[in-house]
């Protein structure tokens, strides 16, 4: 129960203060907890209270609940509606960045990409993990990872990609050398040389030589390489290219022809039999020489010439119709080479014809110097101008050459009436020579003659004529003629880039005989005839 003083005494004292003047009485003002009196100076903040963004006053809400406020850098301070627009205008402008952001379906293989369990672990299974290699355990794994001795770099992968299945570090030596196969890793194939052949080595230079020696018999060409093949061989050219032996060659080496040692010895025969001939001859005129000087005069034997026979330039002759012919020497075989020279317009026959300064004037002049028997190279070198004489070139045997050299080219700078060969089996060249004779050159009985850039351009008869003979015609010019090039008895002629024109026949084989060409023939009305067995082929 409250006592009446305390009940009067707060009653009046509230009393008091209420009804008390302005002024008479001091009354405390409100705070938080406790209510009071408002102080002029919250009184001027309440009055003061706008919605505008002024600094330090009270914020007052508009009709519409709002209120403005200044711009805060404040990162606690409440946004004005300029700051959220820009800041909603950044946020725009960020979620449109595709470089920043992912689009829908990107994000969605990367959400499953994070899912992938096969590819990433969990927490706890890298907890797990990390348990199982824990301290020094880890840092081996670490160093073991880093090996490069037991690993392998992107390149050195790259590089034993590309090796196949299945290869080796060592494959056999060989697989297959024709039937022969390897049988081990380490195994040897030898090269033997057969007959003819030679295998040498140079473990230096890791070299193996394999050389034909020569001495073997060839084997036969494929069938592709002769006559009627893919890939003919030509025939070897007189004087000229190798290549193939044709039939009649063989023919003619393997059975009708001589063997160098076979010839040699025929040759030595024939040589002691013209030796002991020409002895006996030479006795003989001798002789009668010597009985012509018993019975005559000493102004007959002044005169040099007793019945037919003389003394002239050292050299015993005896007349034979017009003309005096030489006694050859006893020795009837050349023992070296030889070389005379002949000039229609500063030599003479009285010369030595061993120089051109010494030259002989006549052809025939040589000729009756060179033995019958020639086993060595005998050269006639004939300078340009004209010869009025007929070459005979007769009996001439032996292994060696005869060879009668005029022009180096088909020309008319070096004219001779003509050629006549018979019965030679030594080898004889005639080169460069223009010729007139009703049949400009004549072989017969013959076994190896080459005639080269001569030419014969008079009208009708025959360019060249072969009788029973062997030899090659090449690089002359043929024109004008019944018959260019004419081979008869069963001749072996090669026509090898000939020449001519105008001709009534070009090329003729009758007889048996065979005519080989190559290259460009003599032009005729008729460019080819064959008769009685006669071959042209090419």
């Amino acid at each position: 129960m409250r006592k009446v003083s305390e009940i009067t005494s707060a009653a009046m004292a509230q009393k008091i203060n209420i009804d008390a003047p302005e002024g008479m009485h001091m009354h405390p003002p409100a705070t938080a907890t406790k209510d009071g009196f408002m102080s002029k100076e919250d009184k001027v903040k309440l009055d003061a209270a706008t919605t505008l963004p002024t600094p330090n006053t009270i914020v007052k809400r508009d009709a519409s609940g709002n209120f403005q406020v200044g711009t805060s850098t404040d990162p606690n301070g409440i946004a004005n509606n300029a700051s959220v627009a820009q800041v909603q205008t950044n946020l725009t402008g960020h979620i449109n960045d595709s470089s920043v952001h992912m689009l829908p379906g990107e994000k969605t293989a990367i959400n499953n990409h994070m899912a992938d369990t096969v590819i990433h672990i969990t927490s706890a299974e890298r907890t797990n993990w990390n348990s199982k290699a824990p301290g020094s355990t880890q840092t081996d794994l670490v160093a073991h990872t880093g090996n490069a001795d037991i690993h392998t770099t992107a390149t050195e992968k790259t590089k034993l990609a590309g090796i196949a299945t299945g290869a080796e570090v060592n494959q056999n030596a060989f697989s297959y050398v024709n039937d022969v196969a390897a049988g081990a890793k380490t195994d040897t194939l030898f090269l033997v040389g057969g007959i003819g052949i030679t295998v040498s080595t140079d473990p230096t230079t890791k070299k193996v030589t394999i050389t034909a020696t020569g001495q073997a018999t060839p084997g036969p060409h494929a069938i592709t390489h002769i006559t009627g093949g893919s890939d003919v061989i030509p025939n070897a050219e007189t004087g000229g290219s190798s290549g193939l032996m044709s039939g009649a060659d063989a023919q003619f080496v393997r059975v009708d022809g001589e063997t160098k040692t076979g010839a040699q010895a025929k040759a030595d025969a024939a040589k002691t039999a013209a030796i002991n001939a020409a002895a006996t001859d030479a006795t003989t005129k001798a002789d009668a020489v010597q009985t012509n000087l018993n019975t005559h005069t000493a102004q007959q034997i002044a005169s040099g010439e007793v019945h037919g026979i003389r003394v002239s330039s050292g050299s015993l002759q005896y007349k034979s119709g017009t003309d005096w012919v030489s006694v050859k020497s006893g020795v009837q075989a050349t023992t070296a080479p030889l070389t005379y020279y002949i000039n229609a317009s500063t030599g003479s026959d009285s010369n030595d014809g061993l120089s051109a300064s010494t030259a002989f004037q006549t052809i025939k002049r040589a000729i009756d110097l060179i033995p019958q028997i020639i086993n060595h190279s005998v050269t006639i070198n004939i300078a340009s101008g004209t010869y009025n004489e007929t070459v005979n070139l007769n009996g001439y045997l032996g292994y060696g050459n005869l060879s009668l050299q005029g022009a180096n080219v088909v020309a008319s700078t070096h004219n001779v009436i003509g050629f006549v060969a018979n019965h030679c089996t030594c080898r004889l060249v005639i080169n460069g020579f223009n010729v007139s004779a009703s049949t400009g050159i004549i072989i017969a009985g013959c076994t190896r003659v080459i005639v080269t850039q001569c030419q014969r351009t008079v009208s009708n008869g025959v360019g060249i004529q072969f009788y029973a003979s062997l030899g090659s015609v090449t690089n002359c010019l043929f024109s004008n003629a019944a018959g260019a090039i004419s081979v008869n008895d069963q001749s072996t002629i090669y026509s090898y880039n000939n020449a001519g024109t105008n001709n009534s026949i070009g090329l003729s084989a009758g007889s048996s005989s065979t005519i080989g060409k190559s290259g460009t023939q003599p032009a005729g009305t008729t460019a080819e005839s064959v008769s009685t067995g006669g071959v042209i082929r090419s």
